[in-house]
């Protein structure tokens, strides 16, 4: 295989200058100092590789990358029939936004394949993988321009938050990529306002959608009691170092005559589907910190509860930001030299996985040793002798959770 990093638009000079260093530092030992000086020289240039696949490598499978590793096209094995030219180019030209109130947060990429003999045919999806930068969990999605509508279209992708990066698949040879995100949630307020014997017996309150829930036991209240509960853009401190904010900023606020006698519960909603730790937590203003409230995540609804005993509060969702675990589907590969390998996009190389499924209970260990799988829902994909140790391998996928273990 022939691996070709070209940047795009050299004056005469620089193009020379190239050469000579190339020639001097042809072999591989010195081949990654002569990219280093080109790109010291040229920090302002829009990153660009090319890349020669050979019949070998095609049957194995290849990921191409660019330079940051920001951008990854995976050709799987089976993919391709013919030998190809892989060109992955950052653009830096402004381009129309046709996502309406949708932002950019990503590199805006391209990529084209070329094979060797016509026609080419794609039989399989490509696997792309796009980095984005963002400090929330909204909605994001791969997009490719379609130049003949000119706009931008989904594609099929799911988002890793942990490694903040969109998993997109596309059967085209060529596209241009971004990744959007949707606009923050607006979140109204909901009031509720009740007379004492009503708010003694204790209540039940919600946003619209359910996103939101306040609660309190009977005598908790003893007068006439109103809340209020409210979706806040706004937050009132920085977010805590190795967090992530993993929910819909929420305010309550209850208006009450009397002292309260219990705690408040509190039901919170969050969007990241795994198994990190996550925690409800109100801005102490006079700490200027996120304080934990005692409770729980619940991880099969998606929700964390927690008690507390003020009247008013600003609240969110935080997930300890280190991948931890996962639910989904596991599917299975034959490996003579791994067999007791796994594929999986989150861990590193190296890390040791119990994966335990979730039908009969039954789990095996594996150590992470190669990047996938790249199919809406599945977390992880086993080697065949590690598979056949939880499921028989003609069920095909199974249904488990994955879980670091952690080293002592």
């Amino acid at each position: 295989m022939t691996i070709k990093h070209i940047k795009r638009n050299f004056t005469i000079t620089e193009a020379i200058f190239a050469f000579i260093v190339f020639w001097l530092t042809f072999s591989p030992s010195v081949a990654a100092a002569e990219t280093k000086s080109i790109d010291e020289l040229k920090k302002e240039e829009a990153q660009s590789v090319r890349i020669h696949l050979d019949s070998e490598t095609i049957s194995k499978g290849y990921t191409a990358a660019l330079p940051d590793s920001e951008f990854r096209l995976g050709v799987l094995p089976g993919v391709l029939s013919q030998t190809v030219s892989v060109r992955l180019q950052e653009i830096r030209e402004t381009l129309s936004n046709a996502q309406g109130q949708k932002k950019l947060v990503s590199k805006v990429v391209e990529y084209d394949i070329l094979g060797d003999e016509n026609p080419l045919e794609i039989h399989k999806p490509l696997a792309l993988t796009i980095s984005f930068e963002s400090d929330n969990y909204w909605p994001k999605r791969a997009y490719f321009w379609n130049s003949t509508s000119q706009e931008w279209l989904p594609l099929p992708s799911k988002t890793n938050w942990i490694d903040s990066h969109v998993e997109a698949i596309s059967h085209l040879p060529f596209s241009r990529l971004a990744v959007f995100e949707d606009p923050a949630p607006l979140y109204g307020s909901a009031e509720f306002d009740y007379l004492s014997e009503d708010a003694v017996s204790g209540r039940i309150v919600s946003m619209p959608d359910g996103v939101f829930k306040l609660g309190w036991r009977e005598g908790t209240m003893a007068g006439r009691t109103k809340v209020v509960l409210k979706g806040e853009s706004v937050l009132p401190g920085p977010i805590p170092e190795a967090y992530k904010l993993v929910s819909p900023l929420m305010s309550f606020h209850v208006y009450h005559d009397g002292p309260i006698a219990k705690p408040i519960a509190l039901e919170l909603a969050y969007t990241a589907p795994n198994l990190n730790t996550k925690s409800l937590r109100y801005w102490d203003g006079a700490k200027e910190t996120w304080v934990e409230l005692p409770g729980y995540a619940d991880f099969a609804s998606e929700r964390v509860h927690g008690s507390i005993h003020l009247p008013f509060a600003v609240v969110g969702v935080f997930e300890d930001a280190s991948p931890q675990g996962q639910e989904g589907w596991a599917s299975w590969y034959y490996s003579a030299r791994y067999p007791n390998g796994a594929a999986n996009n989150i861990f590193d190389y190296d890390t040791e996985l119990k994966v335990t499924n979730l039908e009969s209970g039954k789990s095996v260990v594996v150590k992470v040793v190669s990047r996938g799988p790249f199919v809406e829902g599945r977390v992880i994909d086993l080697s065949k002798d590690a598979f056949q140790n939880i499921a028989h391998p003609s069920k095909g996928v199974i249904h488990v959770r994955v879980e670091k273990i952690k080293s002592e």
